[in-house]
């Protein structure tokens, strides 16, 4: 077991104790009648040393150097100013270990149904649709489609898929079910249903983060491009003081090292190759296109960092660009010049800012005439008390 040791500074000098049962301590419920009870304390905690303080100077003098580590220590947390980064990197941890797991029990949901109902899984080719499916039919002889076709219906949003499954319901050359069977489908189906649910929650939480940390990013590539930039970066502001170069082969780093030792072609792309920008020109331009867009990922990066009043404005516009410029790679259609996507986008910002501000001034001088008016009454109502003492 590992030795903990506590420092315990008090007006006058540092104690040193050793903790004998720190295990049972932060496991302990009864804590707080060990600390009261001195018998019992000594029993889990050991006094080690003890050094006094001389004079007031020097307690003095140790209150002050303890002072600066603390307000270090908070410095080197305000590096970080506006705590949401962090929130989101395990926001999309999260998600991408629900989505395998989604997968995983899906997988087997459709694999172990199958034998029953083999045909459901060509038509209902959704995930969650098909569990809930499942949950309701059930074993398909004893189900009544004819009563119940309003609520596959509801679940398949679809008339003419519901009318498939009733179709091919009848024809199905699938193995008999046992209850027991059934209900260990279902208990498989209702835990994807609840991970589906946990997933859409952490998704929606992550993108009213987005919002709030960066919204140009977001605006520019979505939200799962941009959660996967800010984690592998480990912060926004690691990602945009991080060169265009470097968000270029983000992900790929191994690559990258590989072929500097064996003298191969370094790696055009990493985790930028998701996006639908390069998606969308051919093999021999995705190169070029993602040197582009890495660009313009470090402009917008860099705007939502160090602005005070971030908005999406210099996203939609740069995004409007990166749509512009893969016309130009493809069909050759003229491109304009950065500076007037750059001018457009600032005055956009302007615009917005100034439409804030005027919101903020009419709800501000709404509360000032309220305020007014309050004044106004309580100055009536003084003067009338004056005059009745009079």
């Amino acid at each position: 077991m590992k030795k903990l040791f506590i420092l315990f500074e008090c007006a006058a000098g540092y104690f040193l104790l050793k903790v004998e049962e720190w295990e049972q301590i932060a496991n302990n419920d009864s804590l707080e009648k060990k600390l009261i009870n001195s018998s019992s304390f000594q029993q889990c905690v050991k006094f080690c040393a003890f050094v006094s303080f001389d004079t007031a100077e020097r307690a003095l003098d140790n209150i002050n150097s303890l002072n600066e580590g603390h307000s270090y220590s908070r410095s080197k947390l305000k590096l970080d100013p506006k705590k949401q980064d962090k929130s989101i990197i395990n926001s999309i941890a999260t998600i991408e270990s629900l989505d395998k797991n989604i997968n995983v029990f899906s997988m087997r949901v459709v694999e172990w149904y199958s034998w029953h109902f083999p045909e459901l899984k060509n038509i209902v080719t959704d995930v969650i649709k098909y569990c809930k499916l499942v949950q309701l039919i059930g074993i398909k002889d004893k189900f009544d489609f004819d009563l119940n076709k309003d609520k596959i219906t509801e679940i398949t949003e679809d008339e003419e898929i519901t009318e498939k499954i009733q179709k091919v319901s009848n024809l199905s050359v699938g193995q008999e079910l046992s209850n027991e069977d059934l209900s260990n489908i279902v208990n498989f189906s209702n835990e994807i249903i609840s991970l589906y649910n946990t997933r859409t929650l952490l998704w929606n939480y992550m993108d009213n983060k987005l919002n709030i940390l960066a919204p140009n990013l977001k605006e520019l590539v979505g939200n799962r491009l941009t959660s996967r930039l800010i984690s592998h970066a480990g912060s926004l502001l690691n990602l945009a003081k991080s060169p265009c170069s470097s968000i270029q082969i983000f992900g790929a780093e191994k690559a990258l090292f590989n072929s500097l030792k064996g003298n191969k072609r370094t790696p055009k792309f990493g985790i930028i190759y998701n996006s639908s920008y390069i998606s969308k020109v051919p093999p021999k331009l995705k190169g070029k296109m993602s040197r582009y867009l890495s660009s313009k990922i470090s402009i917008v990066t860099r705007i939502d960092t160090f602005s005070e009043n971030p908005t999406n404005n210099y996203g939609v516009v740069l995004k409007k660009q990166l749509e512009d410029k893969i016309l130009h790679m493809i069909k050759g259609v003229k491109l304009s010049k950065n500076i007037d996507y750059i001018n457009t986008a600032e005055q956009l910002y302007n615009d917005t800012i100034e439409r804030t501000r005027q919101e903020l001034g009419d709800e501000q001088g709404k509360t000032d005439k309220k305020k007014k008016k309050k004044i106004k009454i309580k100055i009536k109502s003084i003067k009338r008390t004056r005059l009745k003492w009079t």
